[in-house]
């Protein structure tokens, strides 16, 4: 009955984050190595992308969704406007993996997003004492129909009910033991 706050996929996340992480740092290194490069073309090559880096600044220091967002939009910018760049300092490789690292990240994002859609929003200890309240009513009337049309009618109902009752009440005994403060189950239906 508590309320699970962590999502499954949360460590899976982080490992991702860093993955992706890793990537774009070595990205970086592997351009900034360009810059001192003893070929002109390289250098000139490396320090457009070395000012389309900084550009968006740290973006491993990002929250996830903006990370994603700046990465995408850097991926899109090495593989069109930088493309001729990408290609004389040969780190092709580089932008596919990243591109890759980022979309493996993002299809976690959307499981988590979707496995929070299926949790339950309701408070089970809120719930539990409104369902009581309903059960407690429902008792009242098994037991006052009992006093009106006698116990024939009632018989196999009341007896079912009442195994469940006790069935859950020695759950609940058991969890109790244990130091979890469950409360008690509601009164068994009387005949």
């Amino acid at each position: 009955m508590n309320y699970v706050r962590k999502s499954t996929l949360s460590d899976k996340l982080i490992d991702s984050d860093l993955a992706r992480d890793t990537t774009l740092k070595g990205l970086k290194k592997v351009i900034e190595g360009g810059l001192k490069h003893f070929k002109p073309a390289v250098r000139n090559a490396a320090d457009r992308l070395i000012i389309l880096f900084n550009t968006d600044g740290n973006i491993t220091a990002k929250a996830y969704d903006k990370e994603s967002a700046a990465i995408i939009k850097l991926i899109a910018d090495l593989e069109g406007t930088y493309a001729a760049d990408v290609t004389i300092l040969a780190i092709s490789d580089w932008v596919i993996e990243l591109k890759a690292n980022n979309n493996a990240f993002d299809a976690l994002m959307i499981d988590r997003y979707n496995e929070q859609d299926d949790k339950t929003r309701l408070r089970m200890k809120e719930v539990r004492i409104e369902l009581d309240a309903i059960y407690r009513k429902i008792t009242k009337r098994i037991n006052a129909l009992i006093i009106v049309n006698g116990e024939a009618n009632y018989t196999d109902f009341v007896n079912k009910l009442n195994l469940r009752i006790d069935a859950y009440s020695k759950a609940m005994a058991h969890h109790n033991s244990k130091g979890k403060n469950i409360p008690p189950v509601v009164d068994e239906v009387q005949l």
